[in-house]
């Protein structure tokens, strides 16, 4: 296909044929090339089930090494962490391992992630939070991306690439359902492999951590509801975000119910760390009505930057309520949080 004096070698696998019936459009300077394969999903001959991304031709399974492929990951065994949750920390080294799945199959955020990796598998038996950390030893650049069954093709539920070499990537996920994901652990450079220090929490979803889950305000006709040092730990960032933000830390949701029409005033204030040091917890507020994840938004704060009291209504003033129920979300910009206290204050 030529224009304009450039011809183009393939821009799909259309152009393509055996035995090279795989197309990269972007080789070649953009004008595409045609090889055997891409990634092992091109690899359909049973000798041969594994595709070498740098020579970009299929190859024999052998020697097999753990966590090459999605037909041999490293199933993760969670141990009893002393916060009553559940972890593992992974012994990841790619030094052996072969760069299997080339950038167009690798995890959204780490397009070009072309070194070695790993694949592991996480079994859950009941709804749980998850955490993941890998930090790169050495030069080592991190990569790392979680999706559900089938291994290869599954929807991607998280991915993390922001940090260079022997820096740290780190996604958090809330109350994921019974059953079997598999976190890939890649390397950003070509044909990169080494270590990574990978921590993984799992944990049960606390009180407050979701729409199903929120924290009853124990009155209805009246009075202060005071919590010191409302602690986000394991708390994850929910879909019920306000319309005055979009922060990416975690949220605590609260419930209130109203036997008349009342006044509300919330205030959060973060809290020093006990080291001396400066917080940048940076709180927001808002206020929806039933139900919870999708009801009509009534009120939301978000004034202050960092280490600064946020209060709803943000005139210092106070929000009417009818008589009903009533979500209160209460969370921070940034992950991971200290604590901060709070106050729910309902009025005649």
């Amino acid at each position: 296909m030529c224009d304009l004096g450039f011809c183009l070698v393939c821009t799909s696998t259309a152009g393509c044929s055996a035995p090279t019936p795989a197309c990269d459009p972007t080789a070649s300077g953009g004008l595409g090339a045609c090889f055997q394969c891409l990634s092992s999903f091109d690899c359909t001959t049973p000798a041969t089930p594994i595709c070498d991304t740098t020579a970009r031709v299929c190859i024999p399974a052998t020697p097999p090494v753990a966590g090459d492929t999605c037909a041999n990951p490293i199933p993760i065994t969670l141990a009893t962490l002393p916060d009553g949750g559940t972890g593992a920390d992974l012994a990841f080294d790619s030094t052996t391992a072969h760069n299997l799945y080339a950038p167009s199959s690798t995890g959204t955020c780490g397009y070009g992630a072309d070194g070695k990796e790993l694949v592991y598998e996480l079994t859950l038996g009941a709804a749980k939070n998850l955490s993941v950390t890998s930090t790169g030893v050495g030069l080592a650049d991190p990569v790392i991306y979680l999706r559900t069954s089938p291994c290869e093709t599954g929807p991607e539920l998280a991915c993390s690439d922001v940090s260079y070499g022997g820096g740290t990537e780190s996604f958090s996920l809330g109350s994921l359902a019974a059953g079997t994901y598999y976190l890939f652990v890649d390397d950003y450079a070509p044909d990169a492999g080494g270590q990574q220090s990978v921590h993984l929490d799992v944990f049960s979803p606390p009180p407050g951590d979701s729409c199903a889950n929120p924290i009853p305000v124990p009155f209805t006709d009246g009075g202060t509801f005071r919590i010191n040092l409302a602690d986000f730990s394991h708390h994850e960032t929910s879909a019920t975000a306000g319309t005055c933000g979009s922060p990416t830390g975690p949220d605590i949701v609260y419930s209130l119910t109203t036997s008349a029409p009342r006044s509300l005033k919330v205030v959060a204030t973060p809290v020093q760390p006990a080291d001396g040091g400066t917080t940048l917890n940076d709180p927001y507020i808002f206020v929806r009505a039933a139900p919870c994840a999708t009801g009509a938004e009534l009120i939301c704060a978000d004034d202050g930057w960092g280490n600064t009291v946020e209060t709803l209504p943000t005139d210092g003033g106070v929000y009417g309520l009818g008589t009903g129920t009533y979500f209160i979300i209460v969370g921070d910009w940034n992950y991971p949080p200290d604590p901060t206290d709070l106050s729910v204050t309902v009025g005649p």
